[in-house]
């Protein structure tokens, strides 16, 4: 289960063999680390170095310890000499290409500013003669505004006179009298008639006869009277007809008159509103050609300062002779450079990361008879698919209860199907969509032969039978390795209320920081400088102890030689001390175990990688009294029961 010791029982056994055979074989990791981690297993086996090639970033400890077999590593003054002429060379071409670049663009620029210029010339005579046009107008719809109104006042003037005659109110009076002259005369003649046909006893014996002739009487004295008002009527009628009529006409022709101003203004209104917005809109295109011209001009002044600093002035008509003469000098470097690269054609074993694997076959073929992936829960399935192109076995090793890869871009279930998911599901990426994918929480294996390893190298007997027991569910597996575990109680101090945070643990992080001070200086006494790390699920717990380091050590080298990871920053990475800070424990509100509690899937990865980042020693800092008690059982509950307090105390 442990990376490095499957390498050496498995992997090496397959890369020597294949070795032997004359055959290539890939080894391929997540991490530089891994990877030099399964080539340094490989080459301590006694297979020739020079048989090893490392492509990509190694660490400082394999660099010093196998230069000849790092890409590059015994040629770096070289290849940075060659590389410095052939940048050199690039600027050179470069600049001149882009001086070549700026004279034809201030070439475009000036010829743009005189086009814009003549545009602007045009658009300020434009708009001179539209506001002439646009004066003229106005002065014109005031003369004939004041035309308008005093027709008007000659209107009124007019109206009044002719209101005055009271002509129409004659009329009236006439057609009246009229009307009333008719009714009399008929009323007379009736009356007339009905007094020639009264019989004689009538007029005898009744007094109607008087009545009818009182009747005619009173008739023919209104008749008189209406007839005289009449006649006087009349004659005050035709004595103003003749003004009458001529005012009635003359008012006639000033409301035409005043028609056609009104219809004049109108027509003069309408022009001087469309000279407004031609001037409006020529004002525009005046201020859009000189915006236009002040960016061309800095546009200019700024391609002219960048020529000027160039400082290349070779000329322009040999331009294609400069270039074809700097391509062929660059020729010439690049190749001397591929002297120095890696002969890959004569290297057994080569070591990459899966992206520098990627990398390499886009520039080159590559072939393998055989591929190694280390750590390979810990790869994202994406990045395995490509080697299937090789159409060679593939070997994929380490612990399937680690970790799985990290993917960042969890609303994306195409992107988390194949990045989330560990190459551990290469045969299940053929067997299901996306959709299925996601859904499928153990790989299934045709295909692919599995083989579980039953003793560890590096853990000791206690350790390896925590882990058989509550990682892998199995109790023969067997540690004969020398990897220790140990254990301190920290009962929590810390007090509840504002201010505390979830997921923080002040006893677990002041007992660390108290351990690292004694620790230290005994392993300077001793001459012993052994690799070291604190290591913690949460975040927050991580934040805590750097700062208390700080506080602590300020700037000193305790500080900056001893990291402080949350368990997936540690994933990949080992040292010979890990001091695990458990951090949960239900005596503090918030912190009720999830990432520690081996019952959990998840914090079953999360136990196993912390716990297996340590070569040598292994120290525990957690809540031993609850963990002793909790039910149901877990690796740190069994932990805590195992060992007693004498023994997780007993020196440093």
């Amino acid at each position: 289960m442990s990376r490095t010791q499957t390498i050496k029982t498995d992997g090496t056994l397959a890369a020597c063999h294949c070795v032997k055979q004359d055959k290539r074989v890939l080894v391929l990791a997540s991490t530089n680390l891994a990877v030099d981690n399964a080539l340094t297993a490989i080459i301590q086996t006694g297979l020739d170095k020079e048989k090893v090639a490392r492509i990509g970033v190694p660490s400082k400890d394999f660099i010093r310890d196998y230069p000849e077999c790092c890409e590059q590593r015994a040629f770096e003054h070289e290849i940075r000499q060659v590389e410095s002429q052939i940048k050199t060379l690039n600027v050179k071409k470069v600049r001149f290409k882009r001086a070549r670049e700026l004279e034809d663009q201030i070439g475009q620029d000036n010829l743009a500013l005189d086009e814009n210029q003549r545009l602007l010339n045009k658009s300020q005579a434009d708009l001179a003669s539209a506001e002439d046009g646009l004066r003229n107008c106005s002065v014109a719809a005031s003369q004939a505004q004041a035309q308008f109104d005093l027709l008007q006042d000659q209107v009124v003037t007019q109206t009044r006179e002719f209101e005055d005659l009271g002509f129409p109110e004659l009329v009236s009076d006439i057609q009246a009298l009229e009307a009333d002259q008719t009714r009399t005369i008929k009323k007379a003649e009736k009356v007339h008639e009905e007094l020639r046909n009264l019989g004689l006893p009538a007029r005898w014996f009744t007094g109607r006869e008087r009545r009818l002739r009182a009747s005619i009487d009173s008739d023919q004295n209104h008749l008189q009277s209406v007839e005289a008002t009449l006649n006087a009527k009349r004659k005050r009628h035709d004595a103003i007809l003749p003004e009458f009529n001529a005012l009635k006409e003359k008012i006639a022709l000033l409301h035409c008159s005043i028609e056609d101003k009104g219809k004049e203004i109108a027509a003069l209104r309408d022009k001087v509103a469309r000279f407004e917005l031609r001037c409006r809109e020529l004002e525009a295109d005046g201020d859009s050609i000189r915006e236009v011209m002040r960016q061309i001009t800095q546009r200019l002044h700024e391609r002219k300062r960048e020529l000027s600093g160039i400082g290349e002035c070779y000329p322009v008509q040999n331009a294609e002779a400069y270039i074809a003469k700097w391509d062929a000098e660059i020729e010439e470097l690049l190749a001397r450079l591929a002297q120095f690269r890696q002969d890959l054609a004569r290297k057994s074993v080569i070591g990459m990361t899966l992206d520098g694997f990627i990398g390499v076959t886009q520039q080159m073929g590559m072939k393998a008879d055989l591929v190694l992936i280390d750590e390979a829960p810990y790869a994202p399935l994406a990045k395995v698919l490509p080697l299937l192109t090789l159409r060679c076995p593939i070997a994929m090793l380490g612990d399937h209860y680690q970790l799985p890869p990290i993917c960042e871009c969890e609303n994306d279930p195409v992107i988390r199907a194949y990045w989330a998911k560990s190459a551990l599901f290469l045969e299940d990426a053929f067997r299901f969509d996306y959709v299925g994918l996601l859904m499928v929480e153990d790989p299934h294996f045709e295909l692919t032969q599995r083989c579980d390893l039953t003793v560890s190298y590096r853990f000791g007997k206690l350790l390896a039978a925590l882990l058989g027991r509550h990682i892998y569910g199995r109790d023969d597996f067997r540690g004969v390795g020398h990897t220790a575990i140990m254990w301190k109680g920290c009962a929590p101090k810390d007090k509840p209320g504002p201010g505390r945070v979830n997921r923080q643990n002040h006893a677990e992080a002041d007992a660390i920081i108290d351990y690292i001070e004694a620790w230290w200086p005994k392993q300077e006494k001793q001459g012993e400088h052994p690799t070291i790390a604190i290591v913690t699920p949460y975040k927050k717990q991580m934040m805590l102890i750097r700062s208390k380091m700080i506080k602590r050590f300020g700037h000193s080298e305790i500080r900056y030689d001893v990291p402080v990871l949350n368990t997936h920053k540690a994933q990949g990475r080992e040292w010979d001390w890990v001091l695990f800070s458990v951090t949960d424990t239900v005596n503090l509100r918030g912190n009720k175990p999830y990432f520690t509690d081996s019952a959990n899937p998840v914090g079953k990865c999360v136990l196993n990688t912390s716990i297996s980042r340590a070569k040598k020693h292994l120290r525990v800092f957690f809540d031993a009294e609850y963990w002793r008690r909790r039910r149901p059982d877990s690796i740190l509950t069994e932990l805590a029961l195992r060992m007693d307090l004498e023994l997780a105390q007993d020196g440093v």
